[in-house]
């Protein structure tokens, strides 16, 4: 009887103290971002991210980022079995929070590239790739085509075309189809102008853009994609 009442007694010290790890990590977190602070002294002037990406100063942000552990985390224990991203891990949710704030700003400002390397750095550029739609749609409305096409002729799939559609994973096939559409939809944008404006020269150039988007069916393979365009030129009565 007394070995059981030790051995439970043991087992709930170990619980509470892995369920203390979690707390403590972000004492320390806490107390890291106060010694960077150091009311105004410090070498950080924010006490927090958010006020440093308020300021535009994402070196800033980042250098309070590093006061948080990258780590996931299980019923208050460091939780080995995945690594970045979820909703447990501190630093990766603040590291897309400051990613996302400098896509959004370098877009804004017409800094494309920038955009593109803060994302790439972060290895986050499902960020960049959700802020370019709107930034090539600008670019239409400011009539610079040719930056449009040049960002379009330049973009890098995350996602691979499988080699064999039919007997790929369908988890590899929706990621591969979702960046397509979503790469598609911008040429068709470009297009889409170039069609009212009667410019064969950029109309040729988005029909060499247009990637397959696949649904694991052969007919389907070209559906919204070429075929579309060549059916809106014929039924416009251009020829290239």
């Amino acid at each position: 009887m007394k070995n059981i009442l030790t051995i439970a007694l043991v087992s709930v010290m170990l619980y509470s103290c892995g369920n203390n790890e979690r707390e403590e990590s972000m004492e320390k977190t806490e107390e890291c971002l106060e010694d960077k602070y150091d009311d105004g002294d410090g070498a950080s002037k924010y006490k927090t991210i958010d006020e440093a990406i308020t300021a535009y100063d994402f070196e800033g942000a980042r250098s309070l980022l590093a006061c948080y552990e990258d780590q996931e985390w299980l019923d208050g224990s460091r939780y080995t079995g995945a690594s970045g991203g979820s909703e447990t891990n501190e630093h990766a949710k603040r590291l897309e929070k400051i990613v996302t704030a400098e896509v959004t700003h370098y877009m804004k400002n017409g800094e494309e590239a920038l955009a593109k390397a803060a994302a790439q750095e972060s290895n986050l550029n499902i960020i960049y790739s959700q802020a370019l739609p709107a930034l090539v749609n600008s670019l239409i409305d400011k009539g610079d085509i040719e930056k449009a096409l040049s960002i379009l002729s330049k973009y890098t799939f995350a996602s691979a075309l499988p080699p064999n559609v039919f007997s790929a994973d369908d988890e590899i096939k929706d990621a591969y189809n979702d960046e397509a559409n979503l790469f598609n939809d911008m040429v068709n944008s470009l297009f889409n102008y170039a069609l009212l404006e009667k410019d064969q020269a950029i109309l040729q150039k988005c029909l060499l853009l247009y990637v397959q988007n696949i649904s694991g069916y052969e007919s389907d393979r070209d559906y919204n994609t070429k075929n579309t365009a060549k059916a809106k030129l014929k039924e416009a009565g251009i020829v290239l």
